[in-house]
């Protein structure tokens, strides 16, 4: 950008969001921790409770140990053909021995 007469550039346009972001976030900290300092028990209640709040999502967590659905996208013809195939020939281990002559 090329910076017009007077200082109106992007470059001073940067520099002055850059400094009220920087002040807000200035603020912001110094109100919280005005709070906590001032408040430590109400602080340390409300971190307790919303840890056990989240802490509710734990029973309704799985863990994906088939390689298919972790790698493969959920939309693929794959899936379509595993289930072709398991339809026609099962799913079940088939051992196979082979002999070599010679």
């Amino acid at each position: 950008h090329k910076e017009t007469e007077g200082g109106g550039g992007c470059k001073d346009r940067l520099e002055r969001l850059s400094a009220a972001v920087h002040t807000g976030t200035e603020k912001l900290f110094e109100k919280v921790s005005t709070v906590v300092v001032n408040h430590p028990g109400v602080t340390i209640a409300i971190c307790v409770v919303f840890a056990a709040a989240m802490a509710q999502g734990i029973w309704f967590y799985d863990e994906e140990v088939s390689s298919d659905k972790l790698f493969t996208p959920q939309d693929s013809q794959a899936f379509n053909d595993e289930t072709w195939v398991i339809d026609r020939f099962g799913n079940d281990a088939r051992t196979v021995f082979l002999q070599t002559l010679g």
